[in-house]
């Protein structure tokens, strides 16, 4: 899409938040924060920030990339600058996981890795192997039971997750949004968790993600970020045990070639746990105490001033410039 098309989509948007659920009366002495991936279209910043500077009146806009604010969340007064420590973050959302070290407030590009293992990508994965069981098994019937939508396979996906182990062999019966109900065998669940999450022999697994991680980051820092790892995101939340089978996982797996330089330190990995805020709200709460720090006015984008009129050149005062879009670290 291109900015313009970004605009449309966003400005009612935006409008409707803005006014009907945050009930900003005047924007203008307001600013807003915007968490965004580390990898984002140009279009859509370029957007964002034309909606909320030209359209809605706000006073300024600062983007932060989330991996830069999580940290800010983990600090305490007892560890002040717990920002500036390396850490190594496990960002597990919707449709993918994003794996990136982050030290002394910023990011390291090359250690960014996203694999195939989000909540939705994992119920989409389950549901397709359900409904072609299930074709399987009552193709000599004229009615098969399927699971009909994504959103059925993570209503069934989270029932069937909270299942103890010392059930799994009983198959469930789970009722659908189409008023059939349909029989669910946690055992196909476990296996396919296990592939997508703890699998070091499947590439697009998370431990695998979190392994060549570990593999592009300095020499130095790769006992510290093993030691330091946080788990967040709202996906993290539904698989249960995630961070205790992350750490077993990376202890005793037998590692590829490929990462057995990192076998000293699988050993002394560790993770961040319990965090002080829940995963699924720790970037936003780490972007808002690091928009009340006194950062330097360029970091926050404006709308420029007019030039003051003067008897040789008379500018309009309705004349309204674009916000110079900038990026956080390039900032000085």
């Amino acid at each position: 899409m291109t900015e313009q098309e970004w605009r449309g989509v966003l400005y009612p948007f935006l409008s409707r938040v803005v006014t009907d659920l945050l009930l900003v009366a005047v924007p203008k002495n307001r600013r807003v924060v915007v968490v965004e991936p580390m990898v984002a279209p140009s279009t859509v910043r370029a957007a964002l920030a034309h909606v909320l500077l030209n359209e809605l009146a706000f006073h300024a806009v600062l983007f932060v990339p989330g991996p830069i604010s999580i940290p800010y969340a983990l600090s305490s007064p007892t560890s002040p600058n717990t920002q500036q420590q390396p850490k190594l973050l496990i960002d597990i959302g919707a449709t993918e996981a994003r794996i990136v070290a982050v030290e002394g407030g910023r990011y390291l590009m090359d250690t960014f890795q996203a694999v195939p293992c989000g909540f939705h990508t994992l119920a989409s994965t389950w549901m397709d192997l359900v409904n072609k069981n299930n074709a399987k098994t009552t193709q000599d019937q004229d009615i098969t039971i399927r699971i009909p939508t994504l959103q059925d396979a993570m209503r069934l996906l989270s029932q069937v997750l909270l299942v103890p182990a010392k059930q799994s062999s009983q198959a469930i019966v789970a009722s659908l949004s189409t008023t059939d109900s349909i029989s669910l065998d946690p055992t196909l669940v476990m296996e396919l968790v296990e592939e997508l999450y703890f699998n070091s022999n499947n590439p697009e697994s998370l431990v695998c993600g979190m392994l060549e991680s570990l593999r592009q980051c300095p020499l130095d820092l790769k006992l510290p970020l093993a030691q330091s790892m946080v788990v967040v995101g709202g996906g993290s939340l539904a698989i249960p045990n995630l961070e205790k089978r992350l750490l077993e996982a990376l202890s005793s797996i037998s590692v590829p070639q490929k990462y057995a330089s990192l076998s000293p330190i699988l050993s002394k990995a560790s993770l961040v746990s319990p965090l002080p805020i829940p995963p699924h709200t720790i970037a936003w709460v780490g972007a808002s105490i690091l928009a009340s720090l006194e950062l330097k006015d360029e970091y926050w984008m404006t709308i420029p001033e007019p030039p003051q009129p003067t008897d040789e050149i008379m500018v309009s005062s309705s004349t309204v410039s674009s916000p110079i879009v900038r990026d956080f670290f390039q900032i000085k």
